[in-house]
């Protein structure tokens, strides 16, 4: 129900920022928090005992490693949903770095390398929003081709490219998918 949930949570932050709105009223009543503690169970879950965070997970039938796929799933949607929370909302940044996101990006890098490289991400994009501003963010339209390029500045664009559909595909996000195409 958890993982349905936090997927109607980054297909409506989505829509919101796709359409020029500010999610921020998404994140107003805790959703960032509670993100931020579900990253850090599962990034901590991920390498220590399967049960830490999912009482029952273990002794439904899935194996360890299973669990540990499925929490990773779930660390790769949670940091979705909030660098689109970011990337459309100013004021979702700002409280968000604010908040307890060190102690939770200190204890998903803890888990396995798909943690890790998506807590990263997330960390790049903050990075470009503090030290850049929104104006480096990449556009959704066809002419945004040329903002991309300062979004990583240590990877070749052709890796950074294969990153952008491979983040699409994750978050099952068809639009930004074929908007990442048809751009090049």
């Amino acid at each position: 129900v958890s993982d349905g949930a936090l997927r109607c949570f980054a297909s409506l932050a989505d829509r919101f920022t796709r359409r020029g709105v500010d999610p921020a009223p998404l994140a107003k009543h805790g959703l960032t928090e509670e993100l931020l503690s579900r990253m850090a169970a599962a990034g901590g879950t991920a390498s220590g005992p399967s049960s830490t965070c999912k009482p029952g997970r273990t002794s439904s039938g899935a194996t360890p490693s299973a669990a540990d796929s499925k929490l990773s799933n779930q660390v790769s949607t949670i940091v979705s949903l909030l660098s689109t929370l970011c990337r459309g909302s100013p004021l979702v940044t700002h409280d968000l770095l604010r908040s307890e996101l060190p102690d939770s990006m200190e204890s998903a890098l803890q888990g396995d390398e798909r943690c890790v490289l998506d807590t990263m991400r997330l960390v790049d994009l903050l990075l470009v929003l503090l030290f850049e501003g929104r104006k480096a963010l990449p556009k959704s339209t066809a002419g945004s081709t040329g903002r991309i390029p300062g979004l990583r500045r240590l990877d070749s664009s052709g890796e950074r490219s294969h990153r952008q559909l491979i983040d699409c595909i994750r978050s099952k996000d068809t639009d930004a998918l074929i908007d990442a195409i048809d751009t090049g």
